[in-house]
């Protein structure tokens, strides 16, 4: 009885300091998101941005290997990091390679290329549970983010450069991230030796769990085309938006912390899940949701004189914060669905309601409806796939310890 209370004091330990942690590394990207657009133009800032988060979606274009790897070791606890990570990358390159075709810009390729790689090392950390060096890699990159803004802002205003920055803060982060790692060999297992065992163990990865990945693939599109749509056919609010993303991942930081730990740890006791509790958490979860809400807003609303080359920052800033915190809210416990083989129920109900998005939001366009209307499409379709989620979660997975 005393080593269960002993582990129990000790399991709430080390989540405490992993957030604690992960909200001091991560409150790095909050001051970059505020010093960025003062050291740069609002276009440069607007197309950094815009490549970025294309960059940060890029490796779904793995078809979700890297969870593969997480849910075979969790459900049948096999190990095949190295197949992951020696396929994982050969197909990165590839890939990388024709990223930087289809948008015509060589400097994408490195960008690609090893965001892609730290993603599949990052499997092999969350299962060795050393959450602190992952947490550490997204700081590296805001930290060189701004340095190479005020070195250009100091040194030579008015040439800053999107494509050099966007090189430069992902091959060097990569570079500082790995020497701190002190290039491990079992992270990072080299010597290539492809065989067709290899090659079976990697696709079984993807096909346990290709359905998920594809729902979290598509919800990723589906908030990058919101990006896209502002710069193709509303340029002028293309440089608010990418600020007010940058503000809601405040929101997302708070939430997605706990989000990022509860996926391993609801991965390791998915056996003795106790609904009611599960609930009485999430209702919990959901009312601290609410009061970062409203603190987060009423400081949106104090900053905003000081940004004011951002016009309507305010309201675009509410929309997006509102749905995506919901989103971020409902994923502390979305890993559950997925253990639980709901992914391609929630793939189809996401693709259906997608199409219904992207149709609807062009005949908008057609019409010549404000950027606004498409925003608050758009969170609602957002709100629409979290209640799908969380019915899941609540009225279709089986619980083994559910106490009426």
């Amino acid at each position: 009885m005393i080593n269960k209370i002993q582990e129990t004091l000790f399991s709430k330990k080390d989540i405490l300091i992993t957030l604690f942690t992960r909200y001091s590394l991560y409150s790095i990207a909050i001051i970059e998101s505020f010093l960025l657009p003062r050291l740069i133009d609002t276009d440069s800032f607007s197309k950094f941005e815009y490549y970025k988060n294309f960059i940060f979606i890029f490796p779904n274009f793995l078809l979700g290997s890297y969870s593969g790897y997480i849910y075979l070791k969790y459900v049948k606890n096999v190990d095949y990091y190295k197949q992951l990570f020696q396929i994982g990358s050969i197909i990165s390159l590839l890939l990388a390679c024709l990223g930087t075709i289809v948008f015509q810009n060589f400097y994408l390729f490195i960008p690609f290329l090893v965001f892609n790689i730290y993603t599949l090392a990052e499997q092999k950390l969350k299962i060795e549970r050393k959450f602190i060096p992952i947490f550490v890699f997204k700081p590296i990159l805001s930290i060189l983010s701004v340095s190479i803004a005020v070195f250009a802002y100091l040194y030579y205003p008015n040439s800053y450069n999107y494509n050099w920055s966007l090189l430069g803060v992902f091959g060097i982060g990569f570079l500082l991230w790995v020497s701190i790692l002190r290039f491990k060999s079992a992270l990072f297992p080299l010597q290539f030796s492809l065989s067709k065992i290899m090659m079976l163990r990697y696709i079984l990865m993807v096909r346990v769990i290709v359905t998920g990945v594809l729902a979290s693939f598509l919800y990723s599109l589906l908030i990058f085309f919101e990006r896209f749509y502002i710069k193709e056919y509303y340029a002028d609010y293309l440089p608010t938006y990418s600020m007010a993303f940058n503000l809601t991942q405040i929101i997302a930081v708070l939430i997605s912390a706990i989000s990022y730990v509860s996926s391993v740890e609801l991965g390791e006791k998915i056996a003795t899940i106790n609904k009611d509790k599960l609930i009485n958490n999430f209702k919990n979860a959901f009312y601290l949701f609410v009061l970062f809400f409203i603190i987060f807003m009423v400081f949106v609303y104090s900053i905003n004189p000081y940004y004011k080359q951002f016009e309507y920052l305010n309201t675009i800033t509410f929309i997006l914060s509102y749905s995506k915190g919901f989103f971020f809210l409902v994923g502390t416990i979305s890993h559950l669905a997925v253990y639980n083989n709901f992914n391609t129920k929630m793939f189809l109900f996401l693709l259906r309601i997608s199409i219904i998005n992207v149709i609807l939001i062009y005949i908008l366009i057609f019409f010549n409806s404000t950027v606004f209307v498409l925003l608050i499409l758009d969170s609602i379709f957002i709100i629409i796939y979290s209640l799908y989620i969380l019915n899941i979660v609540f009225n279709k997975v089986h619980y083994t310890n559910f106490v009426k």
